[in-house]
């Protein structure tokens, strides 16, 4: 990580109020109006910050996520594209289940891009955001703070876990998911943290 963006992601800790929390806990920071409109919802709090990130989005869903994710993007390609809003129709039915599968695809197919310059062939996601990072014409340094963030998201989500145990893990996990490892139920708050994702990571395209 270069200095600049050492010094972006430090202001933007503080004023989000960042911790190592929010990452393990899966949650993408707010961006640019966003975080406006955060720093002015979390003022006066006591709760925790990953308690006020989710309730932020809870309560500012239409305007923080959803706009993004209806918006027309290259970047979700057929039948993903559809598939995403036959999950927010599902998230919005309650029936979370069957959503956490469907999404983890969507981000994969979205990492394709995003990662690995659309090279269907690789799999390898956090070494396709660390190019990406330092590639030497890539100088927005809100754009690579924002890929920081999402490259320590995904590294959360897609690490690998032993399947030996019968205790399911309380965190998201995609290998859990796709593999039919989960024990329990989803719920409304693992949807909502990979539809955050997913809106972040359609909001570092402009089409």
């Amino acid at each position: 990580m270069n200095d600049l963006l050492k010094i972006h992601r430090i202001i933007e800790g503080a004023i989000v109020g960042l911790d190592s929390d929010i990452v393990l806990n899966g949650w993408c920071l707010p961006d640019g109006i966003n975080l406006n409109s955060y720093i002015k919802f979390k003022a006066n709090s006591t709760k925790s910050n990953v308690e006020l990130l989710e309730l932020f989005y809870r309560r500012e869903f239409n305007t923080t996520v959803l706009a993004k994710l209806n918006r027309p993007s290259l970047i979700l390609i057929s039948p993903y594209d559809l598939m995403l809003k036959e999950v927010i129709t599902a998230y919005e039915l309650g029936y979370f289940n069957i959503c956490i599968p469907s999404l983890f695809s969507i981000i994969e197919a979205m990492l394709v891009f995003l990662a690995n310059d659309g090279d269907f062939t690789k799999i390898r996601y956090i070494h396709g955001l660390n190019n990406t990072l330092e590639l030497p014409g890539n100088s927005n340094i809100e754009l690579k703070s924002k890929l920081h963030n999402i490259k320590e998201i995904v590294e959360n989500y897609f690490q690998k876990i032993e399947f030996n145990s019968e205790v399911s893990s309380s965190k998201l996990n995609r290998h859990e998911s796709a593999h039919g490892r989960k024990v329990g139920s989803y719920n409304k708050t693992d949807c909502l943290k990979l539809l955050v994702l997913i809106s972040v990571i359609k909001s570092c395209y402009n089409n």
